[in-house]
């Protein structure tokens, strides 16, 4: 996947997991020149009756040029303006995950919160204590509540190290049991 971003420059799969959005942005305007360099070091270190021409050389490398501003653009055009600044952002992934978990302060906004989850737990580790102390607080009020988002899905996301109450840590596990078993019994079928 990563090869495939950084060679052909597909917007949408654009992650800045590692450098960010400006990174990628600027791989993306550094591509062209570097095409350019190498028809000019092409048509001057090149010499041979078999050899390009500059025009065709410049004039290929110019229209491919010319596709990938065009396609660049268009993807712009029709993307939701908010996620332009993804482009110039030095927000990394990692960062990301911690700004979205830490802004989210209302329980109506605990099925956002919990996405942390859905992350690799190196992206959270920076924050943990303020994870593990949220998900405590909440963890009762969901089984009393049962909004939405506390379904089996999101109980298997959560890591049993987080919870600290033994009871509420083995229903969790019991429910898990039984999804798997349903899951199972499902495909047997």
């Amino acid at each position: 996947m990563k090869i495939m971003l950084d060679f052909t420059g597909l917007l949408v799969l654009r992650q800045p997991q590692k450098l960010g959005g400006a990174y990628f942005t600027s791989v993306l305007l550094y591509s062209p020149l570097v095409c350019f360099y190498f028809g000019y070091r092409y048509l001057t270190y090149v010499s041979t009756p078999d050899s390009f021409s500059a025009n065709i050389v410049y004039g290929v490398i110019g229209s491919l040029t010319a596709i990938q501003v065009a396609s660049i653009l268009l993807f712009l055009s029709i993307i939701d303006r908010k996620y332009w600044k993804s482009f110039t952002s030095f927000e990394t992934g990692r960062q990301a995950v911690c700004r979205r978990f830490l802004e989210c302060t209302h329980p109506d906004e605990d099925g956002i919160r919990l996405k942390v989850f859905k992350t690799h737990q190196d992206y959270w580790k920076p924050i943990e204590p303020s994870v593990r102390l949220w998900l405590n607080s909440r963890l009762t009020a969901w089984y009393k509540e049962t909004p939405e988002f506390w379904n089996p899905a999101t109980k298997a996301m959560i890591p049993d190290d987080l919870v600290d109450d033994l009871d509420l840590l083995k229903r969790i596990q019991t429910e898990r049991k039984q999804k798997k078993k349903k899951k199972k019994n499902e495909n047997v079928k």
